[in-house]
């Protein structure tokens, strides 16, 4: 049975990279994003996290075959910082939020989605923006660890 919570989500100041590829591609550019904060001095404000532009689920399972997903990676930041290249800085926004969190193998995310919007619908609640898959460890620094990925949908 999933645990749903509805929490209120926080605003940040982030950095962040934006490519197209499959899922198992999100670690790996997590990994690219936190190396480029660690090489410039950059002061994280909080975990990575991976946002999900692809909200329905056979929209993802198609671009995901395809290698035409939507992958963007965020960092939050504190202090001055500049974008560059393509790594960019913008404010990802807050706001009310229904969050599960997950733990176990990151090929075995999509049942766990099946779930939570399942249980969105069944309590009336529409996803209102890109989801938020927060890696609360850092399994691009162990390959093989499983991640702990809080996930955060925007709600009305």
């Amino acid at each position: 049975m999933i645990r749903v919570e509805m929490v209120e989500g926080a605003a940040h100041r982030v950095i962040g990279m934006r490519r197209q590829g499959r899922y198992e591609d999100v670690i790996p550019l997590l990994g690219e994003l936190v190396a480029f904060a660690e090489e410039h001095g950059i002061e994280r404000a909080g975990p990575p996290a991976y946002i999900r532009h692809e909200t329905d689920l056979g929209e993802a399972a198609r671009a995901h075959h395809a290698g035409t997903a939507d992958l963007e990676v965020v960092l939050p930041v504190e202090g001055s910082v500049e974008a560059q290249g393509e790594v960019g800085i913008y404010d990802l926004a807050g706001g009310p939020m229904a969050r599960i969190i997950f733990m176990g193998p990151y090929e075995e995310l999509e049942e766990e989605y099946r779930d939570f919007f399942a249980w969105l619908d069944r309590h009336g609640k529409r996803v209102a923006g890109p989801v938020r898959e927060v890696f609360v460890n850092e399994p691009w620094e162990n390959p093989g660890q499983d991640p702990v990925v809080w996930i955060y949908a925007p709600v009305e």
